[in-house]
């Protein structure tokens, strides 16, 4: 009996794991076309904020979610500014290294991982904002012509 309990919370431990390590080189993995992404929503949040600016809008409640897409405008700047940072030092890291054969481990750079995985999380963080912020958009009821979205 004690044996099939102990055999049970194993597999449900090994499953976990598995997921979340899955679920960690999917962060990692795809980070490149997330960076893509954020430059792409970058490009079109700043053309919003440039016409909310040229239009001084006085609604208070559209000032307000223009802030707000703003702020994450800046969040969106810091992280691709972080990711640039980050691609140089990998290319000036592996201009520095001698060309020598190593195993897998010995060649494996944990700090360049590390870095991946922060701006992978900080990326999906702001993302998660972004989302908040289109559900306020659409919670009241804020239209295209308030705000001067562009057209696509």
């Amino acid at each position: 009996m004690a044996d099939a309990i102990i055999s049970l919370i194993l597999d449900m431990l090994k499953t976990t794991i598995v997921n979340k390590a899955k679920e960690e080189v999917k962060l990692l993995v795809g980070v490149k076309e997330e960076v893509k992404n954020l430059e792409r929503n970058l490009d079109l949040i700043q053309s919003v904020l440039v016409r909310a600016e040229r239009k001084k809008r006085t609604d208070e409640l559209v000032k307000k979610w223009l802030d707000r897409l703003k702020e994450a405008s800046f969040d969106m700047e810091d992280a691709l500014d972080e990711w640039r940072t980050a691609v140089e030092l990998e290319i000036h890291g592996a201009k520095n290294q001698k060309k020598v054969l190593c195993n897998f481990i010995s060649c494996f750079s944990f700090d360049r991982l590390g870095a991946r995985r922060k701006i992978a999380v900080n990326i999906k963080e702001i993302n998660l904002k972004l989302d908040e912020i289109v559900k306020e958009k659409d919670r009241y009821e804020l239209r295209a012509k308030e705000i001067e979205l562009p057209r696509r």
